[in-house]
């Protein structure tokens, strides 16, 4: 194996590279291996002790430039037996390991975690507990949030609930006050490092408010209700929203309080100020957004059943921060139930027909009914403050915001009536009964009729800006939803879906206002369809199929899209694609109205009988 041939050039280098002296009679030196030839420097002696031997191999292995070094292993490898080998293979894998994280900046360590998705953020913190002081980080988990609440991460497809609203705020074109996005941070602890988001260090003005308390409906039009049911239809009215938790057990959800008021003067200033006990981790409130979306997508739910009106359920509208929903029915009765205990805490009388629809704030109750009057109730007293009187037949809609009223009746006239001086304009168009309005921005109004038309109306010259056709029966519910932070005067940047969608009406030429652009109209008719529209040029975008009777009553969010309908069958679908998604039986009757949350849906169908699918307090959690 060994070729000895003893030369004084050896001899010399072996002393220059050796730091054992090289005795004069040592023996000849090695001068190659397994017939490599080996250089001068890397020449050795046998000596009568092995272990020197060893070692001087050692220190001259060390001192060899790196391609001599691969030489020297490539030769010992092929020296080893198959034991050898193998122990080899076993401990190499251990040696070759790098943890890279540890040795980066904590800076360069963090982008490369929001790479990650939630799962393999959890696993990354067991990694280590360098790994897992990064990967619980709050920068990471509060962009984890801005990507995925209260939208679609266009990465995953995955949307988590906002689960958040103030009592007073139906509408997502309402500016979000800086107080109240402070008052957030109080409950939900931004950490200093979450205050800015890693795109450019933007603010945190930029970031949606998020607490635990669920959300109203997310426009103005789904805390108004649905109307009456034609397959009811009387002579009165002609007259009158678990593979992956988080893999931590201490993380559950848990119930919070309504945020209190915040008077400071920026964001910063309250997170200065927050006491540390008060804050939350970000990566909390992911789990919990988290595990509300999984119930969602799994269809785990628990129903609870309310009992009381004896005729027909027509309208509604639901507070889930307040746990208070408010029923309008055909025995003219209103009625305010507890969502927490299903019980009725108070019955509104005063109308003498049918409640046709209704809609509440925190301080007042408006309703509209087939007795042509428009009645105002406090909250506080449950009394009848105001009776508006004008229509000529029953009301069957209506819709306010701070400053005006609107109103639909059975004879196809909208009523705006101004809250201060009763003052009314009367918008003409419609051929038969408007069935649903919506009011945006004080300045637009939409409606839909038993004409089977959809209309745009500008409020400020009583004038009709554009109609939707493509129904082709009467359209009896709609809603209008705009970019959360599109303002009025402002155009929205929005990819245009009409390439991907089925379009089954072509757009006619319009005068759609600009500002509208980017909105979404979804209209829900007796044809057993529903149609998403654009307001950018008025074309459908998709119309959805899966009812098999008329569609009465509809309500969306950011997420999800609901439908009730005469097959006695709530339907969720998805709100951008229009995929359906699961189908809620239970009811015995025709669903007259419905409305979904973040966490729930409430429907109401003809025989009375309320249901309340709960997605946030289910028997699997």
């Amino acid at each position: 194996m060994f070729n000895y041939v003893p030369t004084k050039e050896t001899h010399a280098d072996l002393a220059a590279a050796s730091p054992v002296p090289v005795e004069e009679h040592c023996p000849p030196p090695i001068l190659s291996i397994s017939g490599r030839p080996l250089p001068p420097a890397c020449r050795t002696h046998l000596s009568p002790n092995p272990c020197c031997d060893a070692f001087n191999f050692l220190v001259t292995f060390s001192k060899a430039p790196a391609l001599l070094r691969m030489r020297l292993l490539s030769s010992l490898l092929d020296l080893c037996n198959p034991r050898e080998l193998s122990l080899l293979a076993t401990d190499l894998p251990h040696r070759l390991r790098r943890d890279i994280i540890s040795q980066i900046p904590s800076e360069i360590a963090f982008k490369i975690f929001q790479y990650l998705d939630a799962k393999s953020l959890c696993h990354a913190a067991q990694a280590n507990r360098r790994w897992h002081k990064l990967a619980d980080d709050d920068v990471v988990w509060h962009r984890m949030c801005r990507q995925h609440i209260d939208k679609k991460c266009t990465t995953c497809g995955w949307g988590l609930p906002l689960v958040d609203s103030s009592p007073n705020q139906h509408n997502h074109n309402t500016d979000l006050s800086l107080d109240y996005i402070a008052s957030q941070a109080a409950i939900f602890s931004v950490g200093p490092c979450s205050a800015s988001s890693l795109n450019g260090g933007s603010s945190f003005r930029d970031l949606p408010p998020i607490s635990p308390a669920d959300s109203l409906s997310t426009t103005a039009s789904s805390s108004s209700s649905s109307q009456q049911n034609p397959r009811k239809h009387s002579a009165e009215d002609d007259e009158t929203i678990e593979d992956f938790y988080v893999d931590s057990p201490h993380l559950k959800r848990q119930k919070l309080s309504s945020p209190p008021p915040c008077s400071s003067p920026d964001a910063a200033t309250a997170l200065a100020i927050m006491p540390a006990a008060s804050r939350r981790p970000w990566k909390h409130i992911y789990a919990e957004r988290s595990l509300i979306a999984l119930n969602w997508r799994r269809g785990r739910y628990n129903v609870q059943t309310l009992k009381g009106h004896t005729d027909g359920v027509l309208c509604l509208q639901q507070d889930t921060r307040r746990a208070v929903l408010i029923t309008g029915s055909y025995d003219h009765t209103i009625r305010i139930w507890n969502l927490n205990t299903g019980a009725c805490e108070k019955v509104l009388t005063g109308h003498r027909g049918i409640v046709n629809a209704l809609q509440f704030d925190a301080t007042k109750l408006v309703t509209g009914s087939s007795d042509r009057t428009i009645k105002i109730w406090s909250l506080r007293t449950f009394a009848c403050v105001r009776t508006l009187e004008g229509h000529t037949s029953g009301v069957r809609c209506l819709n306010f915001d701070e400053r005006r009223i609107a109103t639909g009746s059975a004879e196809g006239h909208i009523y705006i009536w101004d809250f201060s001086t009763a003052k009314r304009d009367l918008l003409r168009g419609h051929a038969e009964a408007v069935n649903k309005i919506q009011m945006h921005a004080g300045q637009y109004l939409f409606s839909c009729s038993d004409d089977t038309e959809i209309r745009l109306w500008d409020m400020q010259t009583l004038t009709t800006l554009h109609t939707f056709k493509g129904h082709v029966a009467a359209v009896m519910s709609l809603q209008v939803q705009f970019p959360q932070r599109h303002h009025h005067g402002e155009s929205s940047h929005h990819d245009d879906d009409k390439d991907e969608a089925d379009v089954s009406t072509k757009a006619e030429p319009h005068s759609i206002p600009e500002n509208l652009a980017g909105g979404k109209l979804v209209s829900g008719s007796l044809d057993g369809t529903l149609r998403i529209w654009s307001l950018t040029d008025g074309s459908c975008l998709k119309p959805l199929f899966g009812h098999i009777d008329g569609v009465y009553c509809l309500s969306f969010n950011t997420l999800r899209l609901v439908s009730g309908a005469f097959d006695h069958t709530v339907r969720i679908w998805d709100v951008e694609s229009g995929d359906p998604h699961r189908v809620l039986q239970g009811h015995g009757s025709p669903v007259n109205a419905v409305e979904v949350s973040d966490t729930r849906i409430v429907s109401a169908d003809n025989d009375g009988v309320i249901r309340v699918w709960d997605f946030l307090n289910t028997d699997a959690q």
